[in-house]
């Protein structure tokens, strides 16, 4: 049965009838391991005014039978791009790196220098459409709960107490940014080069 009210206008408004608690605010996935499907990029701007694409994603498959229900939804990541330098760079580049690793592809897709929208179109050309593991964090801050999407396993605790992770098994790159740091800060002769 459908319900027509009087808007503010003069015509008549229809809509379906609803039952639920308003204020219940319901979540999109549980923390776990799923599959999803990118289906929706958006260029935007972080608040300072850098590059950021948001990238919105179906879920097709949760690992655990206790998360199938979110199967389905959608959840928005996003990347963002800062220039050589600033404090962000670092997190951004990792969370790209990991991003272009679960879909296999390589990061050069996106130019080093971005002047313009369609600076990020052959990148998202590639990824729209596909698939890959997206990994859920659930954060509460001040009552209020979050969805944090990752492109990262998460850590998992080995026997010695350390972290691993299964996304990233070539620990090489980390030691070649370690020697050039190290190098850079006089605290070792020149970089190791790679095998």
């Amino acid at each position: 049965m459908e319900t027509e009210k009087q808007n503010g206008g003069g015509g008549k408004m229809k809509f379906k009838p609803i039952k639920g608690n308003q204020s219940v605010i319901p979540l999109e996935a549980n923390d776990g391991t799923y599959n999803a499907k990118i289906v929706k990029v958006e260029v935007a701007s972080t608040n300072d005014q850098y590059p950021m694409l948001k990238i919105s994603e179906k879920l097709v498959a949760a690992e655990d039978d206790e998360n199938k229900e979110y199967v389905g939804n959608k959840l928005r990541g996003m990347l963002t791009f800062y220039p050589d330098g600033h404090e962000n760079a670092r997190f951004a580049r990792q969370n790209l790196a990991d991003f272009c690793n679960g879909l296999e592809i390589d990061t050069d897709l996106i130019p080093e220098e971005i002047n313009d929208e369609k600076d990020f179109d052959p990148f998202i050309e590639a990824i729209m459409n596909r698939e890959h593991e997206v990994y859920v964090k659930l954060k509460t801050k001040d009552g209020n709960t979050n969805v944090n999407v990752n492109y990262r396993a998460p850590r998992a605790q080995g026997s010695d107490g350390g972290g691993s992770t299964a996304a990233d098994p070539d620990p090489e790159p980390r030691a070649k940014a370690k020697a050039v740091k190290d190098a850079d800060e006089g605290k070792a002769g020149k970089p190791k080069k790679a095998k």
